[in-house]
């Protein structure tokens, strides 16, 4: 992988303790969370509530290959989900994905087609293509087996995630991603 992508794709964060404010370094998950914007991060340790990893939710995560390095992005699929990517279209055990269009949008210099889609009763919007990154998914296709997560970002085409990677394991989770301010 071109280290210079690593670093525009990805959020650089330390600590990951109670409150921790960080600045979104990156427009992974945008249009939800876009660059510049401001994120509180609240841990993830056993006794903490406010992590129940649920379908739709965002959480910090370091990345399986690459130490050093962590990742935000939504949960789509927990321990025993079936997901499929087909074309653009997004099926979560067997059932898919609700998505509406919401017309074009501009992001760093590109246009991308800007959807709201839901997962259960969470409403959120993602971008899909053309984008810098048109990733090539090795995760099209997978049964997540016990504490495996699998995380898409809501900027598509232009972000490296759990369809490259694969599943992330549940004591990579590090934080849940609660976003704090607008640019």
């Amino acid at each position: 992988m071109n280290p210079k992508y690593l670093l525009s794709l990805t959020i650089l964060l330390s600590g990951c303790d109670v409150s921790n404010i960080s600045v979104v370094s990156a427009n992974t998950m945008a249009p939800s969370i876009n660059k510049g914007e401001t994120i509180q991060l609240i841990n993830c340790s056993d006794e903490n509530s406010e992590c129940n990893f649920s379908h739709g939710e965002i959480y910090a995560f370091n990345h399986p290959n690459i130490k050093d390095v962590t990742y935000f992005s939504r949960i789509l699929g927990k321990p025993g989900d079936h997901i499929k990517f087909i074309n653009k279209s997004t099926y979560l055990n067997g059932v898919l994905l609700k998505t509406r269009s919401l017309g074009q949008i501009e992001i760093e210099k590109y246009i991308c087609e800007k959807f709201s889609e839901s997962i259960n009763e969470i409403r959120y919007e993602i971008c899909r293509g053309p984008g810098r990154f048109n990733p090539r998914l090795e995760y099209s296709d997978i049964k997540l087996s016990e504490n495996e997560y699998f995380f898409v970002s809501d900027n598509r085409e232009n972000s490296i995630d759990s369809r490259i990677f694969g599943p992330i394991l549940l004591s990579a989770i590090k934080a849940r991603v609660i976003k704090v301010s607008e640019k």
